[in-house]
């Protein structure tokens, strides 16, 4: 069989959203007669194969377009001509998305700042401890408080390679941002916390001449949790000194010797990710 793929005439494509899209055409002839359907499109696909183009594959002049999907049609009974449709993801586009998520925190005082406690008198004929009997005693409580966090979600497409995928995690997960940023001008440090980063390879790069592959492309989501307040920052762990005797805080704590803020989290720039330029 003799392939003739055209570069020429058929290229065409479209630009989206998501980048270009683009289409050649690739037409195999000679195919025999004594295959028919399915098994005449298979003889084709193989050829059209060992001729350099596949699924994945990089377009043969703009390396940064991948095949996506191949449709065949039967010309005639020796001819089968292929659709060949590429995707350049455009890495310039970026999708954002801003929404709430419910986080738990504990407190010890009312929406006014009041301690939160309870009081109990005991019987005055209280057996287990005599020294309690018609005593009463005022306890602090702790209790669990829901709070809408904002959200930020971006997605956008990247050129990477595994070892740079996971260098990006540990780089930045589990990480607050050291002051305002793209994805919050106003930010104060320490409000925001990157929760995740998830990436998903969606083709598998550039083919080397040696047949290796090199800087896949992947679909990353890198997700941020806000959380205002705090002694220092939103992300920052309060310590309060604790009553030995009542097991407690007490209600006269005063700032920087009673209870004190403590950043628990290593501040890295956000803005180097690049996901706002």
């Amino acid at each position: 069989m003799a392939i003739k793929i055209d570069l020429v005439d058929g290229e065409g494509g479209e630009l989206t959203r998501e980048g270009w899209v683009r289409y050649r055409t690739a037409k195999v002839h000679g195919i025999s007669t004594a295959l028919s359907g399915h098994a005449r499109i298979q003889a084709a696909y193989v050829e059209l194969v060992a001729s350099g183009v596949d699924i994945n594959y990089a377009h043969p002049t703009i390396t940064t377009a991948y095949l996506k999907s191949i449709a065949p049609q039967a010309d005639d009974s020796t001819t089968v001509t292929f659709r060949l449709t590429y995707e350049e993801p455009d890495h310039r586009t970026v999708e954002v998305e801003y929404g709430t998520s419910a986080g738990q925190q504990e407190v010890d005082t009312t929406y006014s700042g009041a301690p939160v406690s309870v009081s109990y008198t005991y019987p005055a004929d209280y057996p287990y401890d005599t020294s309690l009997q018609g005593k009463t005693v005022t306890q602090r409580g702790l209790l669990p408080m829901i709070l809408p966090e904002a959200t930020l979600i971006v997605r956008r497409h990247e050129l990477l390679t595994v070892q740079e995928v996971v260098q990006v995690k540990r780089q930045y997960e589990g990480r607050v941002n050291s002051g305002p940023w793209g994805g919050d001008p106003n930010a104060k440090a320490w409000e925001w916390l990157c929760n995740s980063i998830t990436s998903r390879m969606v083709h598998t790069g550039v083919r080397n001449v040696d047949g290796t592959w090199t800087r896949p492309g992947w679909q990353v989501t890198y997700e941020f949790l806000q959380r205002i307040g705090g002694t220092v920052g939103g992300w920052d762990q309060t310590v309060r000194f604790i009553d030995p005797v009542t097991g407690h805080a007490p209600s006269d704590l005063v700032s920087g010797t009673g209870y004190k803020g403590v950043l628990v989290y290593l501040p890295v720039n956000f803005d180097a990710l690049g996901l706002f330029v």
